[in-house]
Order: structure tokens, then sequence, then C-alpha cells
């Protein structure tokens, strides 16, 4: 799982590019890949993704925008997500990539 909580969809820069570029390569390498983003615009990515990336954008539901309440509830679901994900790599002594 791929995680940036800033812009990417339509954003051309250097961050985007490098985390569309892991995922394309994670892909190769024959990982399921989940690139998973709090943006507020609808769309994907401005770099090339692998139709294989699941490209999920928390802020942006369907047609509508999120509110704020919502974004929020959802960002802390996600922190928390992420600190669980580092325990368990913690516990286990897993590496992302070696």
């Amino acid at each position: 799982m791929l995680i940036d909580e800033v812009k990417v969809v339509n954003y051309a820069g250097g961050i985007e590019r490098v985390m569309c570029n892991f995922a394309n390569e994670f892909v190769k390498r024959g990982y399921d890949v989940s690139f998973v983003c709090l943006d507020t615009e609808e769309g994907k990515p401005l770099y090339f993704l692998d139709n294989s990336v699941k490209f999920i954008n928390l802020a942006f539901l369907g047609e509508e925008y999120i509110n704020i309440k919502y974004y929020l509830k959802k960002y802390r679901k996600f922190n928390m997500l992420a600190v669980k994900l580092c325990e368990i790599f913690n516990v286990f002594k897993l590496t992302i990539l070696e």
C-alpha cells in the first residue's frame, strides 16, 4: 500500500511521479498494489499508473466531495491504519523492499 496525504490527482510534482513509479515497479515485481490518497479532486494521478494498481481516493466519493467532518473521521482511521501497519512490520521484522 502506498499512501499520499496531499495532492496527487492531476498534479505534476516530484513526489507524485515517484509514488506512481513505485506503484508501477511493485506491480512489475508481482505485488498487489493499492495507492491511497486524500485528494479533494476527482480523477487519477497525472502520471501513468499500471491498470492493476488500485487507486483509492478517500476524500472523494462518487460525484460529491466529502464534508470536513467525514474527511477528519476518515483521516483518523487512515492514521490508525498506518500505525497498525508499522506495528505489524516491527513485530514480524518485515521490510518493504530490500
